[in-house]
């Protein structure tokens, strides 16, 4: 058991890896939210995406979601900005 609280210590817990997400930007028009836990909103100007710890807010115009699976979204348009929003 002390191995695999050795493990754990240096290259963290495959649990908690799995709850976190990350975002990529390529260039100002596609977004990839992986991690994600549910669409919230979805319109022209924005997708706000859940992830743990708050949400994912994609703003711009001509915005599309393109496909979303169980743990990404990815995002197209003119992509003007992302910002976390933090739950209260």
């Amino acid at each position: 058991m002390a191995y695999i609280e050795d493990i754990r210590s240096r290259f963290g817990d495959p649990d908690a890896l799995s709850s976190r997400y990350e975002i990529t930007l390529i260039d100002d028009s596609r977004a990839l939210i992986s991690g994600q836990k549910g669409l919230q909103i979805i319109s022209n100007e924005e997708v706000v995406v859940r992830v743990k710890g708050g949400k994912v807010r994609v703003y711009g115009e001509k915005l599309v979601v393109r496909s979303a699976s169980r743990e990404e979204v990815f995002v197209s348009g003119s992509i003007q900005g992302v910002e976390k929003l933090y739950e209260a």
